[in-house]
């Protein structure tokens, strides 16, 4: 925005200031020389010349695309019979004060300077689009050995059929006359104006305009196309689960910005058998009384496709809910798949559901004696009962009313979650 009395047009140059008839040392040569032409070059030359080196430089046939983006930017501006008078006078710095559009010049000076602004400061690069998210399920054996999945992707493309330009032989807007940006004038007051860039809503900031019968059949001249795009996806052995792997420049497209990256999440389905602890398993295994006292083993379909046999020491007793581990045995590092993890079991030991006086005579010769024996019974005894909570106990027990729960609190004598314990009184 800038501040100046009226009247103060009368041949000034764009930007606000009176023109300095000091004569100034510019840079107006370079544009000339990357297209090989003479400064007094007629607009038929310059586009002659633009057409042979773009067909010789262009990326498809083998070209620098680096030189490709400068021939294109030349020819963009001295082919603009206004943009090439400000250059010719004034130079790069005539163009960024006022010759091109609103971040027109941003761009060719990134490209002409490699990204070096005055002084050495870094210029922003073009911007990325967003990356595109996908999620792709594995399973935990997956996992353990790493696996290549294919994954349908529904991209935006710029458009093959016009490359992006939305259609063919683009006029230069009238109503912005090539710029994309218009100035807004307001007054202030007497004699007092300000001025402001606007993008102009003709051309949608572009600075050209295309003919309805040159709009190209393609895209309708949106310039962009849904495609749908079978991508493989390597997932390394031993990635864990909501990993994220980047597969570069297979997102989204857009014709002014970078190709955006495609992310997927790797997202690992429950195992019925195993449970993952970064790079240990566990699991639970159900074993007899008389395994836990005197050994056992059993075979297992491990991770790996290979049945192990896993089996306890001799003369080792296992407790119930003891966790024991094989090393080893679980799932191979993320980054380094020659190492492994550990397998950790629990052990679940199921008593019997009756003995006969036989069998509890033979035990009480071969076991340890009893730690409660000998004991002086009172006159208050109970004995115990099972206890097995139902589907209806629950519901039963949440339909109390307020006033039992409070006399159960106060009793004091509650069972698991919440339930009286029940007993005889002999």
């Amino acid at each position: 925005m800038s501040f100046f009395r009226q009247g103060f047009f009368g041949g000034g140059f764009p930007g606000g200031e009176e023109e300095d008839s000091t004569p100034q040392e510019v840079d107006n040569k370079k544009l000339y020389e990357v297209l090989g032409i003479d400064q007094k070059a007629t607009p038929e030359e310059v586009k002659k010349a633009f057409r042979k080196l773009a067909i010789q430089h262009h990326p498809d046939k083998g070209g620098d695309s680096e030189k490709f983006k400068e021939i294109n930017a030349a020819y963009e501006i001295l082919s603009n019979e206004e943009k090439r008078q400000i250059y010719d006078k004034h130079g790069f710095e005539g163009l960024k004060s006022g010759g091109m559009g609103a971040g027109g010049f941003g761009d060719i000076f990134d490209i002409f300077f490699g990204g070096q602004g005055r002084g050495g400061a870094r210029q922003r690069e073009t911007p990325q689009m967003k990356p595109t998210v996908r999620p792709v399920e594995i399973t935990l054996r997956d996992a353990y050995h790493g696996k290549t999945t294919t994954i349908n992707v529904e991209r935006q493309v710029v458009c093959q059929g016009c490359a992006g330009k939305g259609g063919v032989d683009p006029k230069t807007c009238t109503a912005c006359k090539g710029k994309g940006a218009v100035i807004k004038m307001q007054q202030l007051g007497p004699g007092m104006y300000t001025q402001t860039q606007v993008e102009c809503k003709d051309c949608s900031g572009t600075g050209k305009i295309i003919e309805k019968k040159n709009i190209c059949k393609e895209c309708s001249g949106k310039k962009m196309q849904t495609k749908n795009e079978k991508i493989d996806v390597a997932i390394p052995g031993g990635t864990p689960d909501e990993d994220k792997i980047m597969i570069k420049s297979k997102g989204n497209e857009h014709f002014e910005y970078r190709t955006g990256d495609l992310v997927v999440i790797v997202k690992i389905k429950p195992s019925a058998t195993f449970k993952r602890v970064k790079n240990d398993l566990h699991m639970e295994k159900t074993i007899s009384l008389i395994e836990s006292l005197t050994g056992f083993s059993f075979n297992l379909d491990h991770l790996s496709d290979q049945l192990i046999t896993i089996k306890s020491q001799p003369n080792q007793l296992v407790s119930h809910k003891e966790v024991m581990r094989v090393p080893n045995m679980g799932m191979p590092h993320h980054r380094s798949p020659m190492t492994f993890g550990d397998l950790f079991i629990i052990f679940n030991v199921q008593l019997p559901e009756s003995l006969t006086p036989e069998q509890i005579a033979t035990l009480r010769k071969v076991l340890p004696p009893p730690l409660h024996k000998d004991i002086q019974t009172t006159k208050n005894n109970y004995d115990l009962q099972r206890y097995a909570e139902s589907k209806s106990h629950r519901e039963n027990g949440h339909q109390q009313s307020g006033y039992e729960e409070e006399e159960e609190e106060e009793d004091g004598q509650q069972g698991p979650r919440g339930q009286n314990v029940q007993c005889n009184q002999q």
